[in-house]
Order: structure tokens, then C-alpha cells, then sequence
């Protein structure tokens, strides 16, 4: 207890309280990398007096513990509860973060750290236009032919 105590006080926090359950939760069950007023959306349907900066301040704590990761996109933050290495695509027209499931990765992150040493971080983010926002410009460009 005492060790967990000292990790969490070195890491920024050492309380374990039910707002900062709720925020966990509510990312590792979300899979749309929710940001932070959309965990405080969800964190409010059970705890409805929570303000969005204990949201925010949880998040950042729970992301400096390697709890979840904090990804930055040119909008805003957003938040995935799933911290094992994989990519993300960044749709650069509406915003949406999708996982991209590639199991080479983790071979990757492999090799990289047999070459070079520890990997403590791996972030891979593609960008680009979503398929759904592709469809849109093409289908723009098309009723403007006509």
C-alpha cells in the first residue's frame, strides 16, 4: 500500500476517488476517444455534480500514470482507454480518431526496442480524410458537374 502510495504521489496524485474511477471508466468503455466534455457527459449520468475540471484533472493525472493515453489532434484533446501500442487515423476534416488495427505494431515496437533500447512511448497517427468525409467531397464535386 505504501509503494502504490509513493508511485501515485510521484506520478501526481495519490487519491483513488470515485470521481477519478468514473473518468477511467468512462474512457476504457468508451472506443470513440471521447474528449474531455464528452467524459464529462458520461461521468455526469452517475455522478451529476462533477464539474469539468475534476474531469479534466483526472484525465491528466490518469494519462501521466500510463492509465490511458491523451491524444492531440488539431482540434482538441482526446482520450483512449486503450494503452497498448497501436496507430491511430485522424480524419483532418471532421476530427474522428479511429484505431488502426495492425498487429505488426507490437513487432515493431519490438524490433525498435532490440535495436535502439527501452520504448516507453509509441504514438503513430496517420491523416487524412475519413471514408465518410471522402464520400462527402466527391459527392460535392459531383452535384457541382451536373
Amino acid at each position: 500500500m505504501r509503494e502504490t502510495r509513493k508511485r501515485n504521489t510521484a506520478m501526481g496524485d495519490s487519491r483513488e476517488t470515485k470521481q477519478r474511477r468514473a473518468v477511467l471508466t468512462a474512457v476504457k468503455m468508451s472506443h470513440n476517444h471521447p474528449s474531455a466534455e464528452e467524459v464529462h457527459a458520461l461521468v455526469r449520468k452517475k455522478l451529476p455534480s462533477v464539474s469539468l475540471a475534476t474531469v479534466y484533472r483526472n484525465l491528466h493525472v490518469l494519462a501521466k500514470r500510463g492509465e490511458i493515453k491523451e491524444l492531440r489532434t488539431d482540434r482538441e484533446a482526446r482520450f483512449d482507454g486503450m494503452t497498448s501500442p497501436h496507430a491511430h487515423f485522424v480524419c483532418t476534416v471532421c476530427g474522428r480518431v479511429s484505431d488502426v488495427a495492425e498487429k505488426r505494431i507490437g513487432d515493431v515496437v519490438v524490433r525498435a526496442g532490440r535495436k535502439m533500447g527501452v520504448v516507453d512511448c509509441v504514438e503513430i497517427t496517420f491523416r487524412g480524410k475519413c471514408r465518410s468525409c471522402s464520400r462527402n467531397a466527391r459527392a460535392r464535386v459531383m452535384s457541382s458537374v451536373k
